[in-house]
Formats: structure tokens, C-alpha cells, sequence
């Protein structure tokens, strides 16, 4: 293993799991583009996971990516904190 491989793993893991978090807290009140976006963004953090196995090139942009992403999600998690955000909701204006 290299060190951009472990590195592009980390991030997938870490931004699969950013979702995951997110996705348990979602219910029928939360608007259909949130749960959406969370759901594309935890497929392709998923499928992230297994590239490296399909042989394809891991660039260190997609890893950087990947983690910036991720550090969007941990800053904006104390949103969170009590469930989905109001706004995310259907019936509650943006």
C-alpha cells in the first residue's frame, strides 16, 4: 500500500461516514433534494472505497477533494447536533 492509496481510502471512509451520520437523522419531513444530495454523495463515497480495485488511477486532487468535503461536514455537524436542520424540512421557508 502507498500512501496516496491509504489516504484516498481514509477520505472515502471518512466521507461515508459523514453521511451515514446525516442520512440516520433524515425522515419523510426532510425535503427530497437533501436526502438526494446525501444519498449521491454516499454512493460515490462508497464506490470511492472500491475504485483503487477496478485498477483505475487514484489522483491526489480527488483525495483532496474528498477531504475537503469532509471538513465541510464536520464543521457544519453542529447543525445537526439536534436532528435536521429546520430549514431542511418541507413546510419550513430557506
Amino acid at each position: 500500500m502507498n500512501t496516496l492509496l491509504i489516504a484516498h481510502e481514509v477520505a472515502c471512509l471518512l466521507l461515508f461516514f459523514t453521511v451515514f451520520c446525516r442520512m440516520q437523522k433524515t425522515n419523510r419531513r426532510t425535503r427530497a433534494a437533501i436526502r438526494l444530495s446525501f444519498w449521491a454523495l454516499g454512493t460515490v463515497a462508497a464506490l470511492g472505497m472500491a475504485w483503487p480495485l477496478m485498477g483505475w488511477p487514484l489522483p491526489w486532487f480527488g483525495v483532496l477533494l474528498a477531504l475537503a468535503i469532509v471538513q465541510v461536514q464536520w464543521v457544519t455537524s453542529h447543525y445537526w447536533s439536534g436532528g435536521v436542520p429546520g430549514s431542511f424540512n418541507r413546510g419550513n421557508s430557506c
